[in-house]
């Protein structure tokens, strides 16, 4: 049996971890997912009854950080979503970029690329990823204008599908409830 690569996945807003989660699920057979999460991740990772998932504090500290990366030093990657409301996307791509790990940073959004890096603040481009996925065509072409030199790449988002598989559902529960049928 092949051994699955392991991703590390830090996660904390509502967005970022609706289309971070419907990613682990999506690809849980690809890769060994190991998600810490803070806070709406939690709920979220959660109700979507995804394994190996490690609740932190919002205040998490830099030295604990530099532990769990120490701890899985291993992984392909860490792949994260971008937050307003917390530094901890931040605090671990910075940590990870100095242990040699590959980053990956999900835009869930269409707008405030830059400041979910730190921007207007000079060292912001030290808080970029090695790669960013965007889940559109529009959002691939901001963000190739927003971060010449970084690489970017169209991963369809995996969170519409889910929304369009539970729209599927009700739809057809509610069809059945009321007689309606459709062709």
């Amino acid at each position: 049996m092949k051994r699955k690569n392991k991703i590390l996945v830090v996660s904390h807003d509502a967005g970022g971890s609706e289309v971070i989660s419907a990613y682990v699920k999506a690809e849980k057979k690809k890769f060994d997912f190991i998600c810490y999460v803070a806070g709406p991740a939690k709920k979220i990772f959660q109700r979507k009854k995804i394994k190996k998932i490690v609740l932190l504090p919002n205040n998490l500290p830099q030295s604990t950080i530099r532990k769990i990366l120490k701890k899985n030093s291993n992984v392909e990657a860490l792949l994260l979503d971008t937050s307003w409301e917390s530094s901890l996307e931040i605090k671990f791509l910075k940590e990870a970029k100095k242990s040699g790990i590959r980053t990956i940073a999900f835009l869930d959004h269409w707008i405030n690329y830059r400041e979910r890096f730190g921007y207007p603040y000079k060292a912001w481009k030290k808080n970029l990823p090695d790669e960013i996925w965007v889940g559109d065509k529009y959002a691939f072409n901001l963000a190739k204008k927003k971060f010449p030199g970084i690489k970017i790449s169209l991963v369809p988002n995996p969170y519409f599908k889910e929304i369009r598989r539970e729209y599927k559902q009700i739809k057809n529960t509610v069809s059945v409830k009321l007689g309606l049928f459709y062709l």
